[in-house]
C-alpha cells in the first residue's frame, strides 16, 4: 500500500491543505474528524526526526472501540509502522514516531516539559481546558527544516473553544460557511488573545508578538459519505437525542452543523408543549415510586427549602407514565408516615427507590426507613454520580418524542411548571425524583448511548 491509496473525503482534504498553523475541524458529529487525525501524520513517516502526539482527555476515549488507536492499529501496520500496545505508538523505519496519550487532569499537561512535538493534534478539543490547549501548544515545536503544525477535531461546546473561533460563527451559535476554512492571525498579548486580518496587521499593532495563522473547518455528518452508506441509521440515532444535545450537535439544520451557543435553560429540556395528557395507564405495567427527601423545614433563615418529592412512574412496552406526584415539605416522621401510607397506597407490587446523598448520616437514616418504615416492601437506595441535567437527558428525550405521558390530577400544573422552568428554576426536586424513576425504568444512561 503507498500514500496515494488513503483517500481523504473533500472536507478532509480541505484541510489537509490548509497552511495554517492551527486548523480545526469539525462542528458536529460523524464528519470524519478520527479518521482525518489518523491519516494526517503519515505523510511525515519517512522524516527520521518526526514526532507527533495525538491527545484525548482521558486513555479510556483512546482505546475505546472504534476509537482512534483502534483506526491507527488498523492503518499503521500497512505503512510499515511497528505498534507498541503497551505505551499506544508507533514507530516507523525512518525512526518517524506517531503516539496517543491523554491529559486527563489539568496537571497531566507538565508530563510533556521536555516534549518537542512538530505535529499536536487534540481530538475533541471542546473537552481539553483552554490552559491545556495552549499549554500544549508551547510544546509544539520542531527540529530541523519541519515546521511545528497543530491539527484538531472538535464538536460544538459553549465555553473557551466557542469563543476562541467566534469569528468563525453567525450571531446564531452556527458555522458561517462564508468564513470556512479562512485564516485568520493570533498571538497572546498579556493574558488576552488578539486577532488580526494577517500577520503584518498583527505585529504592527502588537511588536514583539508571536503570530499564529488560525483556520477553521467546519464538518457534518453529511460529509461522511462513507459512514452515511455504511451506517445509514448513524443520522437517525442523532435525531433522537434529547434536545439540547441534539441542537448542539446536529443544529436545526444539520447541513450547518450544530449550534456552540446552546444551553441548558427553561423550556429547552422539558417544554410545556411537549407533555400529553392522559386519563388512564396499563394496570399491568411496572411501577416505580421515586423519592427524592428534602432534609430541611421552612424557617425564618430558609423561607424556601428544597421539597420532598415522591414520584409515580409505570412503563409498558417501551412507553411511560407519570401517574402521581408528590411534593411536601414537613417534618421527619410525618414524613415517615406519608412514605408508609403512600406505599399501602401504591401496592406491593410497586418498588420504592430512594436517593441517597452523601455521607454516613444519610445512608444510617435510609437503613431505618427501609427496615422500620418501609418493612415488607422493595426499596432500594441511590447514589447519584451524574448531575442533574445529564440525568434529565434521557427523559427529556422521551418526553419531546411523545412517549412519556401525564396522569390527569390536580398536581399538573406544579408539575408541568417545574419541568418546564429546569434548570433554570428554583427547585428542581420533582425533575430530579422524575428522572430517577425514568432511570430505573428504562435502563438510565443505556437508553440512546451515541459515541461522537
Amino acid at each position: 500500500m503507498v500514500m496515494t491509496e488513503i483517500r481523504l473525503q473533500p472536507r478532509q482534504e480541505a484541510i489537509a491543505s490548509s497552511p495554517a498553523d492551527i486548523a480545526i475541524i469539525g462542528g458536529a458529529p460523524g464528519g470524519g474528524k478520527t479518521f482525518y487525525l489518523t491519516t494526517e501524520p503519515l505523510r511525515h513517516i519517512k522524516s527520521e526526526k518526526f514526532t507527533c502526539v495525538t491527545l484525548r482527555r482521558t486513555m479510556p476515549e483512546v482505546t475505546q472501540a472504534g476509537g482512534i488507536w483502534d483506526e491507527a492499529t488498523a492503518l499503521y501496520p500497512l505503512l510499515g509502522g511497528r505498534l507498541n500496545e503497551m505505551f499506544h505508538r508507533a514507530r516507523f523505519p525512518s525512526g518517524a514516531e506517531i503516539s496517543f496519550s491523554h491529559l486527563q487532569h489539568e496537571k497531566t499537561k507538565y508530563n510533556y516539559n521536555s516534549a518537542q512535538l512538530a505535529l499536536l493534534q487534540f481530538d475533541q478539543l471542546e473537552s481539553f481546558t483552554e490552559t491545556q490547549f495552549f499549554y500544549m501548544l508551547s510544546r509544539n515545536r520542531a527540529m530541523y527544516k519541519m515546521r511545528a503544525y497543530c491539527r484538531a477535531g472538535a464538536n460544538p461546546e459553549p465555553n473557551w473553544l466557542c469563543q476562541f473561533l467566534i469569528w468563525w460563527l453567525d450571531q446564531d451559535g452556527y458555522a458561517d460557511t462564508a468564513k470556512d476554512g479562512k485564516i485568520r492571525w493570533m498571538a497572546r498579548s498579556g493574558d488576552k488573545i488578539v486577532w488580526a486580518d494577517s500577520r503584518e496587521e498583527l505585529l504592527a499593532d502588537h511588536r514583539g508578538a508571536i503570530p499564529m495563522s488560525v483556520a477553521f473547518f467546519l464538518s457534518t455528518i453529511f460529509d461522511n459519505k462513507i459512514l452515511m452508506e455504511r451506517d445509514p441509521e448513524y443520522l437517525g440515532r442523532l435525531m433522537s437525542l434529547p434536545y439540547i444535545d441534539r441542537i448542539r450537535l446536529l443544529g436545526e439544520d444539520p447541513t450547518k452543523g450544530g449550534n456552540w451557543f446552546i444551553k441548558p435553560a427553561a423550556g429547552k429540556v422539558f417544554s410545556r408543549s411537549w407533555w400529553r395528557m392522559k386519563n388512564t395507564y396499563p394496570r399491568n405495567s411496572r411501577k416505580v415510586r421515586y423519592w427524592d427527601l428534602a432534609a430541611t423545614e421552612p424557617s425564618v433563615k430558609n423561607v424556601d427549602p428544597d421539597w420532598t418529592a415522591g414520584i409515580l412512574m409505570a412503563e409498558s412496552e417501551g412507553q411511560g407514565w407519570v401517574v402521581d406526584a408528590i411534593r411536601v415539605r414537613d417534618t421527619a416522621k410525618r414524613l415517615e408516615n406519608l412514605m408508609k401510607t403512600t406505599a399501602i397506597m401504591d401496592g406491593i407490587n410497586t418498588e420504592i427507590h430512594i436517593e441517597q446523598e452523601g455521607g454516613a448520616g444519610s445512608k444510617l437514616y435510609l437503613e431505618h426507613i427501609r427496615l422500620d418504615v418501609l418493612g415488607g416492601y422493595a426499596v432500594y437506595t441511590h447514589t447519584v454520580t451524574k448531575n442533574k441535567i445529564e440525568r434529565a437527558k434521557p427523559l427529556s428525550s422521551m418526553v419531546e418524542s411523545g412517549n412519556v405521558f401525564l396522569i390527569e390530577g390536580d398536581w399538573n400544573k406544579d408539575y408541568i411548571d417545574e419541568s418546564h422552568n429546569f434548570p433554570d428554576g428554583s427547585h428542581d426536586d420533582q425533575v430530579d425524583a422524575s428522572s430517577g424513576a425514568y432511570n430505573v425504568l428504562f435502563g438510565g444512561s443505556k437508553f440512546g448511548g451515541i459515541h461522537v
